[in-house]
């Protein structure tokens, strides 16, 4: 009998243990298919394709993600050893900081340091000071950038991604357009390589009371961390109360670079995963196939001379096609995929009129693929082309009022001869 009370007994043990590590096992396995984040893209950084998305044209807060078009302006006008006094103003900074104070000397790049890694806002301004001589001028310099890279959404109003003193005015952008900065950050190997920093120490200064260390905040660098990613290149995380958690990163493999950026996202423990999850589902469903190399003819235009313009790829131009929607033979070879292409050239009015250099840009077109709209690219010409002399095109151009003109000069004048004619006539009688 208390045998049998005891197997019952180790039966229950044992079923419980067995639903403990079941429901236990549930409660881990994280679903990374899916995140809360209002905003997602992902995008080809080759061909600046959105691969997969979610409101990635929204225009949204972008949090300290900022610092990256900051980092940009930086390493495009100063030199990483240029030397930077601290102003006033960085030490009123709020929010992340490393303690910066007046006076205090550092170089650019102990200062891209504390920016890109730490986040830290007081470098974000002492930079600002240093590089736009003002921080109202390097704002300028940030969205003249912005302009310049054809970013229609965003728009800054300061350096660091902290809200201004109304608490209403902020940095704006997009998912997609934030992949765009970040891209244009990539092109800069400093860059990356401050980004890829784990951890920095500050050289000290007197009267420093303590060291200053900075740490990366992208937990996909770091091997030992559960959300490690071995293709991770570089990124940058933001957060603040209103916009939440942010992040734009960049991962490579097999050659071929995507970026990822998050927007509105509740925690790190949501976003890392869903980040990864995204930049699989780009490396292994994707493909960037081949359409023109750079100086392909694609086109020829006439003038009204008759002399040919051909019209050239300005790039290597490539399209980031689903695998499922083509074979492998397509993938591998671009000319397969030529039956595919539909190209239409817009040219502007004046093409007849002006000069243009061989290598100049001088139409776009636009192609689709499978009939569906793709991208839109630019074409140089192939030749020289002088401009029309004036005169000679003015006189082309108004040959039959001339004419007209001299016609009935001419006519005129003989009418007043015959008048003159007849009435010496008369008086002659």
């Amino acid at each position: 009998m208390r045998k049998g009370i005891n197997s019952i007994i180790l039966f229950v043990i044992v079923f419980i243990l067995c639903n403990s590590i079941f429901f236990c096992q549930n409660a881990f396995a994280e679903d990374n298919t899916k995140s809360d984040c209002e905003s997602y893209a992902l995008v080809d950084a080759e061909t600046g394709q959105v691969l997969l998305g979610q409101k990635e044209n929204t225009v949204m807060v972008p949090a300290s993600t900022t610092k990256v078009m900051t980092a940009i302006i930086v390493l495009e006008n100063s030199k990483l050893t240029d030397k930077v006094t601290v102003g006033e103003n960085p030490e009123r900074a709020e929010g992340t900081s490393i303690g910066l104070k007046k006076g205090d000397q550092y170089t650019v790049e102990d200062l891209l340091h504390g920016l890109l890694l730490e986040s830290a806002n007081d470098c974000a301004e002492a930079l600002a000071e240093h590089v736009g001589g003002t921080r109202q001028h390097f704002i300028e310099m940030m969205n003249k950038k912005a302009q310049d890279l054809k970013l229609k959404h965003t728009k800054f109003v300061n350096p660091s991604g902290l809200w201004e003193d109304d608490n209403v005015t902020t940095n704006k952008t997009t998912s997609y357009e934030l992949s765009l900065i970040l891209k244009e950050a990539l092109k800069y190997p400093d860059y990356v390589r401050i980004s890829r920093v784990l951890n920095y120490k500050f050289p000290p200064l007197p009267g420093d009371t303590f060291e200053k260390w900075v740490n990366n905040k992208n937990e996909l660098l770091f091997k030992k961390n559960s959300f490690y990613y071995e293709p991770t290149v570089a990124g940058k995380s933001g957060y603040t109360i209103k916009s939440e958690h942010t992040f734009t990163c960049a991962a490579q493999k097999d050659g071929r670079t995507l970026i990822v950026t998050i927007m509105k996202s509740s925690s790190k423990n949501d976003y890392f995963p869903f980040v990864k999850y995204l930049f699989d589902y780009g490396f292994n469903n994707t493909t960037n196939v081949k359409l023109y190399s750079s100086g392909e003819k694609i086109a020829t235009y006439k003038t009204k001379d008759n002399t040919s313009v051909p019209l050239l790829t300005a790039n290597d131009l490539y399209y980031t096609v689903n695998n499922k929607d083509f074979s492998t033979d397509v993938l591998k070879n671009k000319n397969s995929l030529k039956d595919s292409l539909k190209l239409k050239v817009n040219l502007p009015k004046n093409l007849n009129k002006v000069h243009f250099k061989k290598g100049d840009e001088v139409a776009t077109a636009s192609i689709s693929v499978n009939n569906k709209y793709a991208l839109n690219i630019d074409l140089c010409s192939g030749i020289t082309k002088e401009k029309e002399n004036e005169l000679s095109s003015k006189f082309s151009n108004n040959s039959k009022t001339y004419i007209y003109i001299t016609i009935g000069s001419l006519t005129v004048i003989f009418i007043l001869y015959l008048f003159v004619k007849k009435s010496k006539h008369k008086k002659a009688q």
